[in-house]
């Protein structure tokens, strides 16, 4: 299914192919992964642990706290992922890189 990488380091959005949480944690670097919704279907998932993480390449979603490294946008629906329907041009503008 195709999603969204956001990378704060190259400060990049991207999209990518992810088929469940294993591909998730690939992408991420493995970790305690979390998510936020940002909407009824969309949720970011990103490594729990960037909040304490001393590393550059944070960005902000929205009003959520800003995430350090690496975060993938992806659609869920009744459980189950499914092919993002935003462009990564689309989702620029709700991302803040610092």
């Amino acid at each position: 299914m195709k999603a969204l990488s956001v990378d704060g380091i190259e400060k990049t959005i991207s999209e990518v192919d992810i088929e469940g949480v294993d591909d998730l944690e690939f992408l991420l670097g493995g970790g305690s992964l979390v998510s936020d919704d940002l909407d009824s279907e969309h949720q970011i998932f990103f490594d729990e642990d960037c909040f304490i993480k001393q590393i550059d390449g944070r960005f902000q979603i929205d009003a959520l706290p800003p995430i350090a490294g690496k975060a993938v946008l992806a659609r869920v629906t009744d459980d189950a992922f499914s092919d993002i329907t935003w462009r990564p041009e689309q989702f620029e503008t709700r991302v803040k890189f610092f």
